[in-house]
């Protein structure tokens, strides 16, 4: 009896562990696109669907099928802030949810984003002016700070013109943006407060056609960076 009574302390104990150890992974993968429609962005000419779509899947790696994943879209150049798109894949216990399942509920998961990722691609550059800025904080919002991975896929031209500030005064002398980096940062922190990016891995897909999209980038480049983003890459494509 006293065997017995062990064994089943054992297994308990084992269960128990075992529990803890899930809760304890419990995390959640997290991705943002925000996609430039402002004329003259030229973002409709590189967001390709299928390009974009097999990246989020990289970053979302399905290794573990049991990890919650959040997909979050916004549209950028619009004079209104535009709404942010939201998809929601819960976490699953590998114990109590079947691989067969939770390959269904992936599935529907994907579906909404692969729908959303092709009308991205469809969107077209007329509306407003580049506002990155507010558009940035927007979806920034949506990320758990506590979230294990976050990722963000930005296809813009990055030519802020807002009521915070505009780029087109750079555009002659496109390196002197980098002598009024702090005066900007300013006029951006009273516009609204600064975002923390802790934590983010940031792709600026952007045009760089010429030496002003060059020295735009590297000015969103070294901001994203002092707010606490970990990685921050510039190129052309995804």
């Amino acid at each position: 009896m006293e065997a017995f009574k062990l064994t089943t302390l054992v297994i308990l104990g084992i269960i128990a562990l075992m529990l803890f150890s899930i809760k304890g992974k419990a995390q959640t993968v997290q991705i943002g696109t925000i996609v430039d429609v402002s004329l003259g962005s030229g973002s409709d000419q590189t967001v390709d669907s299928k390009e974009l779509f097999q990246a989020i899947i990289d970053r979302y790696n399905f290794a573990d099928l049991n990890l919650a994943r959040d997909y979050f879209s916004i549209l950028c150049g619009q004079n209104t802030i535009s709404e942010v798109k939201r998809y929601r894949l819960i976490s699953s216990n590998y114990i109590s949810t079947s691989r067969t399942k939770r390959r269904k509920q992936i599935a529907n998961f994907l579906i909404g984003v692969k729908t959303d990722v092709n009308k991205l691609e469809d969107e077209p550059s007329n509306q407003g002016q580049t506002n990155f800025y507010r558009t940035l904080l927007t979806i920034i919002k949506e990320f758990d700070p506590n979230s294990s991975s976050k990722h963000l896929i930005v296809y813009s031209d990055l030519c802020e013109n807002s009521s915070a500030t505009s780029f087109n005064r750079f555009i002659n002398d496109p390196s002197s943006i980098m002598s009024h980096y702090d005066k900007i940062i300013d006029d951006f922190s009273k516009d609204a407060p600064l975002p923390d990016l802790s934590g983010f891995t940031i792709d600026l897909i952007t045009p760089g056609a010429n030496d002003f999209h060059l020295w735009v980038s590297r000015f969103w480049e070294k901001f994203l960076r002092s707010r606490g983003a970990v990685t921050v890459n510039v190129r052309a494509s995804i």
